[in-house]
């Protein structure tokens, strides 16, 4: 009884540091309006470029928040919490690649899962970056939707979140974890690809025994779709096509071959070590369902996802 009381203690640390994220959201963004309309009375006439450095701020604070409230709350050394020991070579570069294929299966299952809503009247909301302005411009949506999302999303989910669940078994730590993270995203866009890759460097964050493979395919993921939208932008739809023939082409590609690769050097991709709590699966599953901050924060992110959703008429 004690562990499942331990457990469910944690998991209300970790929904209660996931209900910041919304309360913090909200006021940066009064915060936001008041510099705009400060902006207008006084005629500061900040060049959009400061505008995209005050994004990249408020996105950073957004995920900083409930990491540093984990960090401070759990009781569990930060170096324990946000393992960044660089791991073998052989294990790290193949990891980066079947993610690549995680990452093409994620898309797909989110393309027909769209298409089915679309089927029955509904569309969501898709958010694309926004380059205006030159190369500072440019840089700056860099570090907003792939420099802070590999270093601060990692650090907080694949870090202090499934870290810090790791005594009542992996595959709980994963699995929690992973859904955490796609329900934050808060899109129902989002959520399929959000949830496979959530799986998928959960388990190379426990294998590897670090959150560096994680980081580094967050990275180069996300800077590549950066780059499908750029040729987009420069070339038009054709070439943005034909971009993304050949972009998952190359993930299934590296998956393929990195695959085999781990398999035969590591044994099976994804298997975790055994778990070593006392708890049964019904009960660890248990002790997290009854946490009431947790649930909390589950519904927040459930109702933002839903709010993504248009109903645009009845099916055809």
């Amino acid at each position: 009884m004690e562990d499942i009381a331990r457990l469910r203690l944690r998991c209300s640390i970790i929904g209660v540091a996931l209900l910041l994220m919304p309360a913090v959201s909200w006021l940066l963004a009064r915060g936001v309006e008041l510099l705009v309309r400060w902006d207008a009375l006084y005629g500061w006439g900040w060049p959009p470029l400061a505008w995209q450095g005050v994004t990249v701020a408020v996105n950073a604070l957004y995920v900083l928040t409930p990491l540093v409230f984990l960090l401070c709350t759990g009781g569990v050394p930060a170096r324990r919490l946000l393992p960044l020991s660089l791991p073998r070579a052989d294990y790290l570069l193949p990891a980066v690649g079947v993610s690549f294929g995680a990452s093409a299966l994620g898309n797909l299952l989110s393309s027909l899962l769209l298409g089915i809503l679309a089927a029955l009247g509904w569309q969501t909301q898709v958010v694309v970056p926004v380059f205006e302005g030159g190369p500072g411009a440019v840089f700056l949506t860099m570090m907003l939707a792939a420099v802070c999302p590999a270093l601060l999303e990692e650090l907080l989910f694949r870090g202090a979140i499934l870290q810090s669940l790791r005594p009542w078994g992996n595959g709980l730590a994963v699995a929690v974890s992973a859904f955490l993270f796609a329900l934050c995203h808060g899109s129902a866009a989002q959520f399929v690809p959000a949830l496979v890759m959530g799986l998928c460097l959960g388990c190379f964050a426990v294998r590897s025994g670090s959150l560096l493979p994680g980081m580094v395919f967050h990275f180069v993921y996300n800077a590549l779709v950066i780059g499908l939208y750029m040729v987009q932008r420069q070339w038009g739809d054709m070439a943005y096509s034909l971009a993304s023939f050949l972009f998952f082409a190359f993930c299934a590609a590296a998956a393929a071959g990195s695959g085999w690769f781990l398999s035969r050097r590591f044994g099976p991709v994804f298997a975790l070590p055994p778990s070593r709590c006392s708890l049964s699966s019904g009960q660890r599953l248990g002790a997290v369902l009854t946490s009431l901050p947790l649930i909390c924060a589950g519904g927040a992110f459930l109702w933002l996802m839903a709010s993504t959703l248009t109903r645009v008429g009845a099916p055809g």
